[in-house]
């Protein structure tokens, strides 16, 4: 029996999010020390996009043409590439930084965040999923086939 993909990835961010809010997880991540690296990473991921974002808005206004737009367009893209691929080679509990005990806020933000930063949370706190046989006649998605196994 196949499980719908949508709905697996809904339970996941669920129990993720959910993951984020114990005292104990923020007892642990406190205990650890920050990467300085993979936080400078991710600052410069961050002020990339805003870079973007700023870019996209000053050709909004017509205040550059398209070709100038393109041209600062490609040094901040490879920038973000840069970064993400050193982001990747640092700890896994740097994706966590600022996000625990905040999951409503994290909620509400999560389908604007990039897939690389969703996975990149994911991955801090979710070590896999080991998943069960399906109920036989049970055609629904049922959460209880699966148990998250955690990282933190």
């Amino acid at each position: 029996m196949s499980v719908r993909a949508d709905r697996l990835e809904q339970f996941i961010v669920d129990a993720v999010l959910y993951r984020l809010d114990p005292p104990e997880l923020a007892a642990a991540m406190s205990a650890e020390p920050g990467n300085p690296d993979a936080e400078r990473s991710q600052a410069e991921i961050d002020q990339s996009r805003q870079e973007l974002d700023e870019l996209a808005a000053m050709y909004g206004r017509r205040e550059i043409a398209m070709t100038e737009r393109q041209a600062a367009r490609t040094p901040i893209e490879r920038r973000v590439t840069d970064a993400r691929k050193q982001l990747g080679r640092h700890t896994r509990t740097t994706a966590l930084a600022g996000q625990i005990g905040k999951s409503t806020e994290l909620r509400e933000r999560w389908s604007s965040l990039p897939l690389t930063r969703q996975h990149a949370i994911v991955a801090a706190v979710l070590d896999h999923i080991t998943v069960a046989p399906a109920r036989r006649g049970y055609n629904r998605f049922d959460p209880g086939r699966f148990t998250p196994i955690w990282r933190a």
